[in-house]
């Protein structure tokens, strides 16, 4: 079924069937939020753009992962007030708190931890997340889990 759509990207009109449209509408919003153009972003998500659509063609990644990627605080911040998959996936079984780690990031870190992102998720191999700076007794990172360990601690005691 062709059904007329019309696109508007950069000045350009585009007729496309329906599922073309769509793939191009929720490329762009993912191109949008790689390079954190946030107006461009508001924009796709009014049209229909899925905040969690995972892009094949860069190891199915999500609009956050890209965020976490390039370090943006703003974008994660965006996506996380969008209701994003925190616990989405790539192809390789990576979680954005996968990535946050392997970028060495702690701020993304913990803001991903205080909204509840699983930290026990594993890899398409079985593994557990690791975090780089731990090895090397990391100061960052040693803050990190003890402020998330006194956090669970007191939130455990006033629980019970």
């Amino acid at each position: 079924m062709f059904l007329k759509l019309f696109l508007f990207t950069h000045s350009c009109v585009y007729i496309y069937d329906k599922n073309y449209c769509l793939i191009m509408l929720q490329k762009a919003f993912w191109k949008s939020m790689s390079n954190s153009d946030l107006y461009s972003a508001l924009r796709y998500l009014a049209l229909g753009a899925n905040v969690d659509w995972k892009n094949h063609e860069r190891n199915s990644t999500t609009a956050l992962h890209q965020a976490i990627l390039c370090n943006d605080d703003v974008v994660v911040e965006f996506l996380l007030q969008w209701f994003c998959d925190i616990d989405a996936i790539d192809y390789d079984g990576w979680s954005g708190l996968h990535h946050a780690a392997a970028t060495n990031n702690a701020r993304l870190l913990l803001t991903l931890m205080k909204r509840h992102a699983n930290v026990g998720l594993k890899d398409k191999n079985g593994k557990v997340m690791n975090y780089p700076g731990a090895k090397r007794k990391d100061v960052t990172f040693r803050a990190l889990l003890h402020y998330t360990e006194s956090i669970f601690f007191i939130l455990r005691f006033l629980w019970t």
